[in-house]
């Protein structure tokens, strides 16, 4: 029997029903924890979860519906789920193989480029909530071999697949090496100076034993005012309009903590924008929201010379004296800074960043004629260990790319193997 293409429909059962326990532990997976085919394993009491989230069961596969999470390839066949069922994001889609499929071919028949760039393209919404029309998502044709066909393709593409993964993590271990040393030369700078001898003195705080004997301890209210963010929503987002910066692009993993790029922004109709929500150069802006008590605390400096407005769920921090506003953004990216926010944090599942908190830590500063020599280092250094890792995170790309070439060659028959 010759490969057919198949809708999607009826390979899989879409969105089946799940028998979920009324109590207990379950497989939690938020979006974040779903890439490249696997996932990461979570767990979460069900009582605690909403109803609204989706739900799925081991040999599933679970797949984004929404972009960017669908391009950049959150899906994953599940197994060794706990209690053998789960709950994850509710945009995510949840397919139940058909016993003439087998999951693992499936999951590389979705990885197909063909696949995901038709889905890319027939996305639905405005600004960051596109998602796959269901129908068309359903009506789609993958390719089906007989079962004996698709079992020789997983063996194949798993060993091959394998090979690429393991350089890929080889990279990933060179990254988090830079990525350490990057945050201990950060906090060496900005917590003892650039003078290896320089004399030392008791802080007085309990986050830093010492600080150089120049340098002074105050509180963050003497040195900032503060206000709220655009009162927006996802939903208002659109493709042009005024320029937003919102808690979301502020935890990116494109955020340096010091440049305001592009990549950050994003847009809301004009009508909603707002005096007192514009960001001045030099304002810090701070996602007021974590999901975990290391992201407490993320920020970004504005260092642009345009028109932009901090978004839904920030504080923005506005210095009084803007000659430390770039010292201050490298200090904020501390663990030891951070101390303060994640000991006085509320929350349990979300960390909560209020204006009373910002206002009540500690600062270290260090004179102003010694700020300029700190930041100039900083900046120098800190450039120079981010463009390896984006040389890293380039040839990272690159090996995925391959990747997905490799699959849709494969699963559309174009290499015979």
């Amino acid at each position: 029997m010759a490969t057919q293409l198949i809708p999607i429909k009826y390979l899989a059962k879409i969105n089946p029903p799940v028998s979920l326990p009324e109590s207990g532990e379950i497989e939690y997976l938020p979006m974040e924890m779903v890439k490249n085919g696997t996932f990461i394993h979570h767990t979460g009491a069900i009582e605690t979860l909403a109803s609204s989230l989706t739900s799925f069961q081991n040999s599933d596969i679970v797949i984004a519906k929404v972009t960017p999470c669908f391009e950049n390839g959150n899906i994953a066949l599940l197994s060794n789920l706990q209690n053998g069922v789960g709950l994850g994001s509710s945009e995510l889609i949840t397919l139940r193989p058909n016993p003439n499929v087998i999951p693992k071919f499936l999951l590389y028949a979705l990885q197909n480029k063909n696949f995901v760039n038709d889905c890319a393209n027939m996305m639905r919404g405005t600004g960051g909530l596109k998602r796959i029309p269901p129908d068309f998502f359903a009506s789609y044709r993958l390719p089906l071999p007989p079962k004996a066909r698709q079992n020789i393709v997983v063996q194949w593409l798993d060993k091959k697949i394998s090979q690429i993964e393991k350089i890929i993590n080889t990279k990933q271990q060179t990254l988090a090496k830079l990525s350490e040393y990057r945050q201990s030369l950060i906090t060496k700078a900005v917590t003892k100076g650039l003078n290896p001898n320089v004399e030392m003195k008791n802080s007085g705080v309990e986050w830093i034993r010492e600080i150089p004997h120049s340098w002074m301890v105050s509180n963050a209210n003497n040195f900032f005012n503060y206000g709220k963010g655009l009162p927006i929503t996802k939903a208002d987002l659109t493709d042009n309009g005024i320029a937003v910066i919102s808690y979301g692009q502020i935890h990116s993993k494109e955020n340096t903590g010091t440049d305001l790029s592009n990549k950050l922004l994003r847009y809301v109709p004009e009508n909603l924008a707002k005096e007192g929500c514009k960001c001045s150069f030099g304002d810090i802006v701070f996602a007021d929201t974590s999901e975990d008590l290391t992201g407490l605390g993320n920020a970004v400096i504005n260092n642009r010379t345009d028109i932009v407005y901090a978004g839904y769920h920030t504080i923005v921090a506005k210095p009084k004296n803007i000659k430390y506003s770039r010292y201050l953004s490298y200090l904020f990216q501390t663990d030891m800074w951070r101390f303060q926010l994640r000991k006085n944090a509320m929350g349990v599942k979300v960390f909560s960043l209020t204006q009373r908190l910002l206002s009540h830590v500690s600062l270290i500063l260090p004179p102003e004629t010694e700020i300029n020599a700190i930041v100039e280092y900083l900046d120098l250094r800190v450039s120079y260990i981010r463009q390896i890792e984006q040389t890293l995170n380039d040839s990272i790309l690159k090996l995925y790319e391959y990747r997905s070439s490799l699959i849709t060659a494969v699963v559309t028959g174009q290499i015979q193997i």
